[in-house]
């Protein structure tokens, strides 16, 4: 759907006299995936992964671009990450260009 359908619309709609790069991202939050410690004295109190945490294989589809990302601190409870899915990549990004990029926008609010 969003490739078929909002993909184009939006390039029907910028691409008369302009033509910029365009990559898609959708963020997931529901889903029920949790990422641990592989050694419970590497971590805090809380015992959640640290923020920065990218999960890029074994538990993301291999032939999609995905990845998880722990972008925040948890304090309470199994902090959930955010999984990513890239649909449509103009820039032709690194997946750690990609990751690092979104990780800094998590700190970019007004």
């Amino acid at each position: 759907m969003v490739l078929n359908e909002e993909l184009l619309d939006l390039k029907r709609a910028i691409y008369e006299e302009y033509r910029p790069m365009i990559t898609i991202i959708v963020a997931q939050k529901r889903h029920q995936t949790r990422l641990f410690l592989e050694n419970e004295s590497d971590g805090a109190a809380s015992r959640n992964v640290p923020p920065g945490t990218v999960v890029d294989t074994k538990i993301v589809d291999p032939f999609h671009f995905g990845f998880y990302l722990r972008s925040h601190y948890g304090l309470l409870g199994t902090s959930k990450p955010c999984h990513y899915f890239v649909f449509y990549d103009d820039h032709n990004f690194s997946s750690d260009q990609l990751q690092k990029l979104i990780y800094h926008l998590c700190f970019t609010s007004a």
